[in-house]
Parts: structure tokens; C-alpha cells; sequence
């Protein structure tokens, strides 16, 4: 059974399920103060699948008008079972509901082809509104930048964008 919370059950689990996370390619790095970050805020959503942390799925809060959705992660133990579907949905379906224009950042080919399926354009870093690309520039520390260079994707990176149609 799947179940949906706002708060991780346990902190050992979450903190298991997210040196998985740091070990996938196609995460540069996430740290446990930055899901507290959304924790906090809550946007963020943990799913179990038969009291299992099996992924979560969260957003980021740019301005009035924009979001970032991400991170998303489902653990390699629940790959292929439609939950990392089930948790962009999750996440795109709130952020519609709110209002939320999207923007995602990522080079996960599986995430690129489920966010294209839900209405989720790709252009390029220039076409971004100007308060996208300065918000994706903020985020490019040293330490990220390196992490993100020392994993061994190729896959270019793909800005992708959603205009709720409430705004």
C-alpha cells in the first residue's frame, strides 16, 4: 500500500534513503539540512510503499510566480513500479493546484520523459525568464559545481518549464 506524508517516519531511514540518493548519477549532491529546508516548509512529500520509504519529491519556492520541483527520488529497490511517476505527479499536481508556474532542472532522461508527458517543455537556459536564470546561477556553489562534475553522466542538462494555466 502507498502511503503519502509531509515528515519522514525516521530520521535513520531518511538518512539511508538519501546517501542512496547521493550515490544516483544523476543527483549532484543533497544534504540533509536542505530536505530539513523543505521539511520545514513543507513542500515536500515522502512516500512509502508497505511502510517503506521508498521516495520523495519536493519543490522549491523561487518567487510569487515560479517554483523549482525537485528533488525527486525513488529508491533503486522501487524503480520500474510507476513510482517515480506517481511521485512527479504528486508534486506537479500541488504545485497546479497552488498556482505554481514550474521550472525543473535536471539531466535524468526518466524524469526529461515523465515531465514531458505531464505538459513540461524543454528550452534552452536563455528562453528561461531572466529571474529563472538568475535563480539557477545563485544555486551553482563550488562544492555543488564539483560534485556535479565528478559524476560520470553525460546526459546534457535540460531546463523544462510548465505555465499553470491559473496565472
Amino acid at each position: 500500500m502507498t502511503e503519502v506524508t509531509d515528515r519522514p517516519k525516521s530520521n535513520t531511514e531518511l538518512a539511508k534513503l538519501l546517501d542512496e540518493a547521493n550515490q544516483s548519477p544523476f543527483i549532484g549532491y543533497i544534504s540533509l539540512d536542505e530536505l530539513q529546508t523543505l521539511i520545514d516548509v513543507q513542500t515536500i512529500r515522502f512516500v512509502y510503499e508497505d511502510d517503506i520509504l521508498a521516495g520523495f519529491g519536493g519543490w522549491i519556492t523561487i518567487n510569487s510566480n515560479w517554483v523549482e520541483i525537485g528533488p525527486f527520488f525513488v529508491s533503486e529497490r522501487f524503480q520500474g513500479q510507476g513510482l517515480g511517476k506517481f511521485v512527479i505527479n504528486l508534486v506537479v499536481d500541488e504545485c497546479n493546484q497552488r498556482g505554481n508556474n514550474q521550472v525543473a532542472v535536471t539531466r535524468n532522461p526518466a524524469v526529461k520523459y515523465l515531465l514531458a508527458k505531464v505538459g513540461y517543455v524543454e528550452v534552452s537556459f536563455l528562453q528561461m525568464p531572466l529571474s529563472l536564470q538568475w535563480y539557477v546561477i545563485s544555486k551553482l556553489s563550488p562544492s555543488k559545481l564539483l560534485r556535479f562534475l565528478q559524476k560520470p553522466v553525460k546526459e546534457p542538462i535540460a531546463h523544462l518549464i510548465h505555465m499553470n494555466a491559473s496565472s
